[in-house]
């Protein structure tokens, strides 16, 4: 599996893309994937709780594979990351199923621009363990830098 998207349109017209791509910051394993969410939309979309049920339902089927990591980076390219994290725990926080996942969050610098890192993982997944400790062991090293 090298990752894959689905693209779904709002109430409201705007066109998203949700998607997975193997990442290889915090394993090799092929089990690791960066998560994304994406709009060509320069507009800031009306709030439409279907984009939350349809990334929800995404995350789910992905999440089948118990083995499998999630590492989700807000966008920067518009100064909108914190709203973006800030996002990413309310719907996380009011996700019926949030105690079946692990969230752990490392706010890192990196060329002078503030990263937040976001693991998620199920609970029951062979390589959490593994997972925390490598994303521990990125945050010491960029953080000691």
């Amino acid at each position: 599996m090298n990752g894959y998207t689905f693209l779904f349109t709002t109430l409201y017209g705007y066109e998203y893309e949700v998607g997975f791509a193997e990442d290889y910051m915090l394993s090799d394993d092929g089990l690791v994937f960066q998560f994304f969410i994406t709009t060509d939309e320069c507009n800031h979309s009306p709030r439409d709780g279907n984009v939350y049920l349809t990334v929800v339902a995404i995350l789910e089927e992905f999440f089948k594979r118990k083995e499998l990591s999630v590492v989700y980076i807000c966008d920067q390219h518009d100064g909108r990351q914190s709203v973006r994290q800030r996002l990413f725990r309310i719907w996380f926080s009011n996700y019926s199923g949030n105690n079946l996942y692990e969230l752990v969050s490392k706010t890192m610098t990196v060329d002078d621009a503030d990263y937040t890192v976001n693991l998620l993982a199920r609970k029951d997944s062979p390589v959490l363990l593994d997972r925390k400790e490598a994303l521990e062991a990125l945050y010491i090293r960029l953080v000691d830098k």
